[in-house]
């Protein structure tokens, strides 16, 4: 019936949020991981500072994993203003990052 349709739609609808709201929370944790191997590299012990570079080279993978499912599941949102938030939240996180994950990663292959 056109009832139970429309209740699939917005199950599917519910789920694609919950969906969408993991991997922002996942690529939160990535940028808070990436700020503590910052930390890390410069005042870490050298005995474990390749520790500090496997953290933010892992952690910007994440994060890169995380928004690339931000961005599919958006794409299927019909509720564009949830969507768009989303994304802008992963936008915001992502401003600098690839510089401050370059700039850590060369701190440690200076330090080893």
């Amino acid at each position: 019936t056109e009832q139970d349709k429309q209740k699939r739609a917005d199950r599917i609808q519910a789920v694609l949020k919950q969906a969408i709201e993991v991997p922002v929370a996942c690529a939160h944790a990535c940028a808070e991981v990436i700020a503590l191997a910052s930390i890390a590299a410069e005042i870490g012990s050298i005995a474990v500072i390749s520790d500090a570079g496997v953290a933010v080279m892992s952690a910007y993978a994440g994060f890169k994993s995380a928004a690339l499912n931000v961005d599919i599941n958006a794409a299927a949102l019909k509720d564009a203003e949830f969507a768009a938030s989303r994304r802008h939240d992963i936008e915001c996180l992502s401003e600098g990052m690839e510089a401050k994950v370059g700039a850590v990663y060369s701190l440690v292959k200076s330090r080893l």
